[in-house]
């Protein structure tokens, strides 16, 4: 009997080691814009926890324009393949009260030809920060439609955002969120 109780807290102590380890990643976008020579410029913007890994940022990292390595690859997914760029990012923001940092980076990329020009990026990981719903793996991707616009006759953009890194809700509680 002692050996059944010792395998379950054993057990136990290991979920626990992960739970509390691996909910580091906090968010993300990927946007892309037209650029020259038939190429797009590939933006995003990440957040982690501050304390965990690579990700520790404070006003030197900023000052410095230190890069900070990040997780994982940007990866073409649909319309073309391979990997793009690995997840590195120059830190922009942080807060000591709520451990979060968040940065950029971005890169020129030509893409091959599709028959569609419709484009996935993206790129995945584990450990989503703990939510009310959600958490552990996680994708962050999106579609690119790189077909020439009739109105300009350039390729389409992807619609951005200048909002707060983080944003909180309290449970339980209705909220209108109005996206700059």
């Amino acid at each position: 009997m002692m050996y059944i109780s010792s395998k379950y807290w054993f057990t136990c102590i290991i979920l626990y080691f992960h739970v509390v380890e691996s909910s580091h990643f906090r968010g993300g976008f990927i946007s892309w814009k037209p650029a020259e020579n038939n190429q797009i410029e590939i933006n995003y913007r990440v957040a982690f926890r501050r304390s965990a890994g690579s990700h520790m940022c404070d006003e030197n990292t900023i000052d410095n324009g230190t890069i900070n390595s990040g997780e994982g690859t940007l990866k073409c997914l649909k319309g073309c393949s391979g990997s793009i760029t690995t997840m590195s990012y120059y830190c922009t923001d942080f807060s000591d009260i709520e451990e979060w940092t968040t940065g950029t980076n971005s890169i020129k990329y030509n893409p091959s030809t599709s028959s569609d020009n419709l484009y996935h990026f993206g790129f995945t990981g584990c450990c989503w920060i703990t939510l009310v719903e959600g958490g552990s793996s996680w994708v962050m991707r999106t579609t690119a439609d790189l077909n020439k616009r009739k109105d300009t006759g350039k390729i389409n953009s992807s619609p951005i955002s200048a909002m707060q890194p983080i944003v909180r809700f309290n449970y339980g509680c209705d909220y209108t969120l109005k996206i700059p």
